[in-house]
């Protein structure tokens, strides 16, 4: 990379042309903390820390800010603390009135202040429900991202201020990008602006990943909160252009020695910089440190970083002078920065605030957050620390300079309003800043760190949805067949070809394929038909569309998956029926409904009717007709009148509408369902649950669902939001019915598995988020916690406190809970689950609820019962290994294998005899089998026990 040639500050700072820090008015109101300590010595300016202890920033508080954008800086009734780990102590320079340095004054980075802004944007999240529009003017240009407001990008404050959702910009613009990059630049068009808490604020860091430790920062990692990708690590929040003069060279109006690529190289170093405390006698302390903890001291040697911080020169014994503020990143800078190692620092020089200083200050003493200039003289105490009294207080940059990246990505990034494009003036602007930036990394590092500032613009690609056409007993006419052609858009506009969608079909054992131009049917769809064909005959077909631009094109089914297909001619194929069999029931539970699934070759169209064969004790088979619950799901209420102790037998039944009428069965050979005393519910159809919020102005977010249950398909409770993390303010419960008898012996069993947020406190087991069980006795008792065998892990930190579950366990599980200690009852349990104000996970998961009595006559009826299930599929999306869980009650033949959205058998996974119990089937997906959506089928003895979607990505 050429040095300096292409950088027009660099050219004027090598002509000796240095821009002088200028003092400005401040108030002269000081910390009452200030350092005396022995000679050159300081304690804490601001006061000390635990020794060994990391200061923890509100990182936390961040990520959700980004989330749902900051809303200002009105103190509520009762603020956030800022996250910090025991022991450390945080005490302001000044009050927030006092002016600091001219940077400091621009720049909005302020990870402490964070938590009580988000708990207003918390409140904001909590009333606003926008969705993104469509942006037909984002779009690249060159090398900037042109990002149309999608009315999510502002809002305004309390006191209407606007402000900049970072979080959904980011969003949009990875919707159009890879995550290619390690740090977003977004820069608002010409008029716009953004509000950072103060007229003056013009920039910020908002950091969304730091995967360093060392630097006085926790290792975080919120991009999924936010609905980011996983490399990008910050956004900088620029501001609006007519904030920066026209020129490379001019200083940024109100911040003397400043030019727009120091700005830049300011909030570009918040990455890393300057968080770092340093090992004193009293612990680690604040001495390198300037205003907020998160710029350099005025009184630190820091070779006139672009971070502040003077260049203090030693003229002699204890008297030193300040050189004119050269902008670039000092040797410390670039320590933590990963690029120089620590063996190539010399000793790091803080002056005594107890120092002469020639001139003084007129304003008052100096103070950490002075202002840098070219006139002082210094004599008195001072201390030389090194870098190992860094290391101490932070522990060791890891990764260290061997092992971290000494090249980044950056991308940039240019907001206008809605439905504007971006001026000229605009994007040469930008692109002028882009152009000098990797220059100015490379001269303030020494050529230690490269950027790389181009866009990898990529044209939107193409994704086909169809509903595959079932088997046809007559086609004397020709078959409509349809597809939706959707594009996902690039940094390129990309649209859909009216020209290039088409089908080709053939008729087997023909070879030659006969291609179809379809047509627009509306919206992103097409349609076209296919020929009629005789009896006994099988047509195959398969689609293909082009995009606007070159090479962006696609197949469905994919390149090396069989096309679709259907069979003209008698069909003779009986409809297929999944359901799961219950083997107990109490009798306070009957009527029990019962769920299953019904599929036809012929598609939903092809079925007649379903019913259920029902007989009890033996007695005469009754036919009940099935209800339809929606899509291929049917369900029927068997046991109403039975006694404890009946045996009901039981099956489903369908009957197509095929000349054949042919039938099929859930079980050829009955299933059977006992009548005695454990409850059981494993929510596969109506049940006497209810769910609300316990505290008020708290959310309630149980739903039921089936595709995330035990076994998948089948029914389970879910507190959260499917595909998003829960919100904050959840206090839920979901409450089952009185269960009455309780004896000695009984108890309670469930499945569940969760993903909510513990406390980021080292070695305290407390939680943020919490679920547990509680239980009333009678109908109006108190609700009091009920703990499981296994015990609860965690504390819940905020209301309503006490025991629970909280971290992350992604597996199915069976808890335990003794009801002795409730006999006779009758007992009430609800599911509780809480969260506070920040970040939110993907909830809890309930199923498989079960009330074990002693009473219970039928064998393997008790909590120890193995029956016969099917667990998760995981890892999905899969790309390598896939495996899948499965529950035996005894030895059976099983066939695990993969099928594509039409219902082709891609893959076999499994086949053979398999011992009883519980396992985890395990298999290399082939590497024949194409990415995209696919079914993961069980058969257990030749029986179809269910099925679970699984991505496939290569």
């Amino acid at each position: 990379m050429p040095a300096r040639a292409t950088n027009p500050v660099a050219r004027a700072r090598a002509r000796g042309i240095h821009f002088r820090m200028v003092s400005t008015p401040r108030s002269r109101t000081l910390s009452p903390l200030r350092g005396a300590g022995r000679r050159g010595r300081h304690a804490s300016v601001r006061g000390p820390v635990a020794p060994g202890v990391r200061r923890a920033r509100a990182s936390v508080a961040l990520a959700l800010v980004l989330a749902i954008g900051w809303a200002g800086t009105r103190t509520l009734a009762s603020p956030l603390p800022p996250i910090r780990p025991a022991g450390g102590v945080l005490t302001p320079l000044a009050p927030s009135v006092s002016s600091a340095s001219p940077i400091d004054r621009a720049c909005g980075t302020d990870v402490d202040g964070l938590p009580a802004r988000y708990t207003e944007a918390a409140v904001r999240r909590a009333t606003l429900a926008l969705t993104p529009l469509p942006t037909p003017h984002s779009t690249d240009v060159g090398e900037i991202a042109v990002l149309e407001d999608d009315g999510t990008f502002f809002f305004p404050d309390d006191q209407g201020n606007p402000n900049l959702d970072v979080a959904s910009v980011a969003r949009a613009f990875y919707r159009m990008h890879g995550d290619d990059y390690d740090q977003l630049v977004v820069w608002l068009s010409s008029g716009l602006t953004n509000w950072l808490g103060s007229p003056t604020s013009l920039a910020a860091n908002w950091q969304t990943r730091n995967p360093v430790s060392g630097l006085g920062l926790d290792v975080v990692d919120y991009n999924t909160a936010l609905g980011l990708p996983p490399r990008v690590q910050c956004v900088l929040t620029m501001n609006g252009l007519q904030k920066y003069p026209a020129s490379l060279t001019q200083e940024v109006p109100g911040l003397p020695n400043y030019v727009t690529e120091d700005v830049l190289a300011h909030e570009f170093g918040h990455e890393w910089l300057a968080y770092c405390l340093v090992q004193t006698p009293q612990g680690p302390g604040f001495d390198l440190l300037g205003r907020a903890h998160q710029h350099w001291s005025f009184f630190f040697d820091a070779d006139g970083s672009v971070m502040e911080g003077p260049d203090w020169v030693r003229q002699g014994p204890d008297t030193f002078s300040s050189l004119p503020p050269i902008a670039r990143y000092g040797p410390l800078d670039q320590y933590l920065m990963g690029v120089r190692a620590a063996g190539e620092l010399d000793s790091l020089i803080v002056l005594s605030d107890t120092a002469t200083f020639t001139p003084p200050d007129p304003r008052g003493p100096y103070v950490p957050f002075s202002d840098p200039n070219a006139n002082l003289t210094v004599h008195g105490p001072y201390d030389e620390y090194a870098i190992g009294d860094v290391v101490t207080a932070n522990g060791p940059r890891v990764p260290d300079a061997a092992h971290s990246p000494h090249a980044l990505r950056v991308a940039f990034a240019l907001v206008v309003p809605r439905g504007s494009n971006a001026s000229a003036g605009d994007l040469s602007k930008v692109d002028g800043i882009r152009a000098a930036f990797p220059d100015t990394v490379q001269s303030y590092t020494g050529g230690r760190l490269a950027v790389d500032a181009t866009l990898d613009s990529r044209a939107g690609t193409l994704r086909l949805d169809h509903v595959p056409l079932g088997d046809i007993e007559s086609s004397a006419s020709p078959r409509l067949v349809r597809l939706h052609v959707n594009v996902d858009p690039g940094g390129i506009p990309t649209h859909v070809d009216p020209t290039g969608t088409t089908v080709s079909w053939r008729v087997l054992p023909d070879t030659g394929w006969t291609a179809v131009t379809m047509f627009p049917a509306g919206g992103d769809s097409f349609s076209t038909s296919l020929p009629a064909t005789a009896g006994g005959q099988t047509l195959q077909y398969r689609f293909h569309a082009k995009g606007d631009q070159p090479g962006v094109q696609a197949d469905l089914p994919g390149p090396t998956q069989l096309p679709f297909a259907y069979v003209t001619g008698p069909d003779h194929t009986p409809p297929v029926i999944t359901q799961w069999p219950l083997p107990t029931q109490a009798l306070e539970r009957m009527p029990q409904t019962l769920l299953a699934r019904v599929r036809d070759n012929l598609g939903p169209a092809g079925l007649d009717a379903v019913w259920c064969e029902v007989s009890v004790d033996g007695g005469s088979v009754q036919t009940v007709p099935a209800t339809s619950a929606g899509g291929d799901s049917f369900t029927v209420a068997v046991g109403a009148g039975a006694v404890r102790g009946s045996t009901i037998a039981y099956r489903f039944a369908a009957r197509d509408k095929a000349a054949a009428a042919n039938v099929g069965y859930s079980n050829a050979s009955f299933d059977t369902l006992r009548v005695g005393w454990d409850s059981v519910d494993d929510f596969w159809g109506p049940a006497p649950w209810t769910h609300a919020s316990v505290l008020t102005n708290h959310r309630d977010e149980w739903h039921p669902v089936d595709l995330d249950a035990f076994p998948s398909g089948s029914g389970a409770w879910h507190c959260g939001l499917d595909g998003l993390p829960y919100d904050p303010y959840l206090d839920a419960v979901l409450t089952g019915p009185l269960v009455s008898g309780i004896t000695a012996g009984c108890s309670l069993t469930f499945e569940h598995h969760f993903d909510l947020e513990l406390a980021s406190i080292p070695g305290e087991p407390l939680a943020n988020d919490g679920a547990r069980v509680e239980i009333q006795v009678g109908a109006t008792g108190t609700w009091n916690v009920a703990f499981p065998d296994s015990a609860y892990p965690y504390t819940l930190f905020d209301m309503p406190g006490g025991p629970c579950w909280s971290g992350t366990r992604n597996d199915w599980h069976q808890e335990r809970i003794d009801l002795s200690p409730y006999a006779p009852g009758p007992v009430r349990v609800r599911f509780r689950m809480s969260s506070d104000l920040f970040v939110g996970g993907g909830g809890w998961w309930i199923d498989q609820v079960r009330f074990h009595f002693p009473q219970q006559p039928t064998a393997g009826a008790g909590p120890n019962e193995v029956t016969l299930a099917l667990g998760a599929c995981w890892p999905n999306p899969a790309s390598g290994e896939l495996r899948q869980a499965l529950r035996l009650p005894r030895a059976a033949v099983v066939e695990w294998a993969l099928y594509d959205l039409a219902g082709r058998r891609v893959a076999v996974l499994h086949q053979g005899a398999l011992a009883p119990g519980a396992r985890e089937l395990t298999a290399a997906l082939p590497r024949a089998i194409a990415g995209g959506l696919y079914f993961s089928r069980v058969r257990v003895d030749g029986r179809a026990l269910g099925a679970r979607r699984v991505a496939i990505v290569r």
